[in-house]
């Protein structure tokens, strides 16, 4: 078995993938082949590929995004083979700890727990776990309080085109930096409904994305499936029920706009949402490793 350097996933890969964890997580070619462009290390056996492992560095900072091995050779130590690769090759790129899951265009926040157990045991900890969690659309009802308590003054709307100039004043906000570039791919590209805002006639003081196409994890739903994403409220203006409004609401406009199903990606609020239906629909252990 010999593990090469191979830089991107090609459809070789992808075929593995679909053998090794497509019933659980189906995923489409085109989103597989994202994640799989920033750094692949592939494990080959007569040319064949029997096991791959996709990395990104950004920072300080590792990422294994994915690691699979072909079924019918798991538990002979090719996992273990293919993680210690990628730990050196993150090593030698320059990262001070490696994190399971994340990184530019990531399938997974953490480790999906089925797989947690395979890290624990080679080095790797977990503080914490965080969820993915659903809402089946055709129940929903939305409620009297996902308006009547916020504010006056404040005013939950769709986003316009004038607001792409307030927009990065929101982003100020720490907490909230880190999603302006998502935002203002909607506002290039003109995409206004994808976002719903909770608004000052001055100020924009809340955000969440309302996304009704490029589901990473459609293919695991019947019918439609939208989600919500980047839900925030800046900080002067938390405690007030902004952002149980604004989910409120984005989950009622992605039930007007067809979905049968709304997906939460990478939260910890499971009692937060349940209020408004959400349930867990998997869990994952964030899990981090030294490189020391």
């Amino acid at each position: 078995m010999q593990i090469i350097d191979q830089r991107h996933a090609d459809q070789a890969l992808y075929r593995l993938y679909l053998e090794t964890m497509g019933s659980r997580w189906p995923l489409s070619l085109e989103r597989f082949m994202q994640t799989g462009h920033c750094h692949t290390l592939v494990a080959t056996q007569h040319g064949r590929p029997q096991g791959f492992a996709m990395l990104d560095r950004q920072g300080r900072r590792g990422y294994l995004q994915l690691l699979a091995v072909r079924p019918a050779i798991q538990h002979q130590g090719l996992g273990t083979d293919l993680l210690q690769a990628s730990e050196r090759w993150l090593r030698a790129q320059g990262a001070e700890e490696i994190v399971v899951g994340q990184g530019r265009r990531y399938l997974w926040q953490g480790a999906p727990e089925e797989s947690a157990g395979f890290f624990q045991a080679r080095g790797y900890r977990s503080d914490e776990t965080s969820v993915d969690m659903t809402l089946d659309l055709d129940r929903f009802v939305h409620p009297a309080w996902g308006q009547e308590q916020i504010p006056r003054g404040i005013e939950i709307r769709i986003a316009r085109p004038e607001d792409r100039s307030r927009l990065p004043e929101a982003f100020r906000d720490d907490d909230l930096a880190d999603w302006l570039g998502f935002y203002m791919e909607a506002i290039r590209a003109q995409e206004y409904e994808r976002i719903l805002l909770a608004a000052t006639p001055d100020q924009i003081v809340g955000v969440v994305l309302v996304e009704t196409e490029g589901l990473t994890w459609q293919g695991c739903f019947e019918g439609r499936t939208g989600g919500l994403a980047c839900l925030g409220v800046i900080s002067s203006h938390r405690g007030q029920g902004i952002g149980r409004a604004l989910a409120a609401r984005g989950t009622w406009l992605l039930q007007q706009r067809g979905m049968n199903t709304s997906y939460l990606g990478w939260t910890w609020l499971v009692d937060w949402y349940g209020a408004l239906g959400y349930h867990v629909w998997r869990r994952f252990a964030m899990l981090v490793k030294g490189t020391g």
